[in-house]
Order: C-alpha cells, then structure tokens, then sequence
C-alpha cells in the first residue's frame, strides 16, 4: 500500500524522458508499481502522516524513482550508444541518475528510517542492509567478530 500520489508523467518528466512516448509512461509505471511502496517504507510513519511533509516526500520519492527509471532503461540494449564526430561525443548525461538520488537523499533523510550519505555509491547509509560492495562493516558502525584465540589466549598458552 502507498500513501504518496505520484503519475508516471512526473516521474519521466523528472527523468527528462518524453511523457507523450507510451513506452515510457509504461516503463515508468512499471517503476512506481515496483519501487514506490519498498521506497515508502524507508520513510518514517510519523513523517507519512504529516500532511505539511507530503509534498517534500512525494517530491523525493519521484526523484529516486525517476532515478531509477533512468538507470532501469539504461540497461536495454543500444541504450548506452554514442555519436562521435568532428570531435564532439553525444550520449546520454550518466550522472543525472546520481544527481536525482543525490537531491532525494539531502532532502528526505530527516525522514528516514536510516539516513544516507550523499553522493554514497549505492546509498548505504546507517542500514547495513543497503551497504553495497563498496562499504565496510566498520564504516557502518559494526566491530569484526572476531574468530579463533584472542591475542591475551595466544599470550597464555
């Protein structure tokens, strides 16, 4: 269940995507029926319920869904494609996806459940659920267990 309102034309509007082009109003619903309701669930209840926050949530809920869009279609095939000439490179802006996510987390995360750093590769935060293969368990706070003899048994023996 979702509390937020949101069409799948503001989020491919917000990913600079064309809402007229009905494969991307599906793609986009497909991201909003997929990711709102798990994306939802990072945001506190009390925050949900106050109405004075609706707006500010919505807004970074689209954002991160709209990263995602953008992210979601950059994997189909000749979607990473390139023109080359005269010196000059067209293709797509790659860091608009990080910079939405970027704009989301700065706004939302008085609001989450477990904050995330910004400009964080994958956006692992406080939750070590989210840690990505980049973060250490130290960063998030967590000692290493340690296995075998500590270094005071080694000494004893």
């Amino acid at each position: 269940m979702t509390i937020l309102t949101m069409t799948a034309s503001t989020v491919a509007k917000t990913a600079r995507l064309d809402p007229a082009d009905s494969v991307v109003l599906a793609d986009a619903d497909f991201v909003i029926d997929s990711e709102q309701a798990a994306t939802e669930a990072r945001v506190k209840a009390v925050a949900l319920a106050d109405a004075s926050l609706a707006t500010l949530l919505t807004r970074g809920v689209i954002k991160l869904l709209a990263a995602e869009l953008l992210e979601m279609r950059s994997r189909e095939d000749g979607a990473s494609g390139t023109f080359q000439g005269a010196g000059v490179t067209l293709g797509q802006a790659l860091d608009h996806p990080t910079r939405l996510r970027d704009e989301a987390y700065a706004a939302l995360n008085p609001y989450l459940r477990f904050p995330v750093g910004v400009g964080d590769k994958g956006g692992a935060g406080l939750d070590p659920s989210m840690a990505g293969p980049e973060t250490s368990l130290s960063s998030l706070g967590v000692q290493e267990a340690v296995f075998g003899p500590t270094e005071a048994e080694r000494r004893n023996r």
